[in-house]
């Protein structure tokens, strides 16, 4: 049995038998369980149009969807599709591969690939809201890098694989790509998301060298004559997380290219985050709904076809 909290499927089906128990949920997460108006403020309650996507104030006019600048706007997929397919992204430690989406679903293989699209960019954007300061006066936060070879290329003449960056500290790991290892880049990066006074432990790499002079105290191991660590200081979090992350991207024969790895990175640190703070990571993800800017879809994500009609 698995160590961390989890919705089982007879769960989920208790919570969402139908598409207006997905809707019910949204509206609450979106308005509040009174539905107060967005426009007129608190005072003004939100009523039903008659219709199950949308709500209506009688005191300003407004119309507004449960969907709308979320994953699921504009989408002819039903809602409680969307919520299955979240479920299944949560339960399993690899994603989930759009030929399996595509049979769970009853949808295209380019509707699978564009519903996955848009719940990495939905997982991303709460991990942008969750992001804040790392570390503190005493605090120990890892830093290193990694290569990942198989990420493919924007253009036909650029090489393959690409630099991931990434910071563990007490709030789990955050990674980005970045273009080189240049010290202004990974400062530019660690200033912004480190906490002055912080103990930093890295590799080596000539790049970290300045850290004491931006006020952190810098542990460098030197891997290349194998110190791993020293005086109980090590980069062993970080380094196991690569490795799970590299598993990630090859499970399932993905192919991810450089336009979409920032989705890919943000799904698994999603995933290893939630799973390290004992979260249940279903109801982490249903916990929000931003918006969403469809137009950042990445090239090949094509329009979603009707699919299976939402229960």
């Amino acid at each position: 049995m698995a160590d961390y909290p989890f919705t089982s499927w007879f769960d989920f089906l208790e919570r969402f038998p139908d598409e207006a128990a997905c809707y019910r949920h949204m509206l609450d997460m979106r308005f509040g369980p009174v539905r107060a108006c967005p426009r007129c403020g608190s005072g003004k309650r939100l009523s039903a149009t008659g219709r199950l996507r949308s709500l209506y104030c009688p005191h300003c006019d407004l119309v507004v969807s449960a969907t709308a600048g979320t994953l699921a706007g504009h989408s002819r997929i039903g809602l409680w599709n969307w919520f299955y397919l979240m479920l299944l992204i949560a339960n399993r430690t690899t994603g989930m591969p759009v030929d399996a989406v595509a049979r769970q679903l009853g949808v295209s293989r380019l509707a699978a690939y564009r519903m996955l699209c848009l719940v990495r960019m939905h997982i991303a954007r709460l991990q942008e809201a969750d992001r804040g300061p790392v570390g503190g006066p005493g605090v120990v936060v890892e830093i290193d890098e990694t290569w990942l070879p198989g990420v493919l290329p924007d253009n036909a003449g650029a090489s393959s694989g690409a630099i991931v960056f990434g910071i563990y500290g007490q709030r789990g790991i955050h990674t980005q790509g970045i273009a080189d290892r240049k010290a202004t880049t990974l400062m530019t990066i660690i200033k912004d998301v480190v906490q002055p006074g912080s103990i930093i432990v890295t590799d080596g790499h000539r790049s970290y060298h300045g850290l004491r002079a931006l006020g952190f105290e810098h542990i460098a191991l030197n891997h290349r004559r194998g110190e791993w660590a020293r005086a109980g200081y090590s980069t062993a979090r970080i380094e196991s997380y690569w490795t799970s992350l590299k598993y990630f991207l090859r499970s399932h024969n993905r192919t991810v290219a450089r336009n979409t790895l920032h989705l890919y990175l943000a799904e698994n640190a999603f995933r290893h985050n939630r799973r390290k703070g004992g979260e249940n990571m279903f109801e982490a993800l249903i916990a929000r709904f931003p918006a969403i800017d469809r137009a950042l879809l990445p090239k090949g994500a094509m329009p979603l076809g009707r699919g299976r009609p939402g229960r």
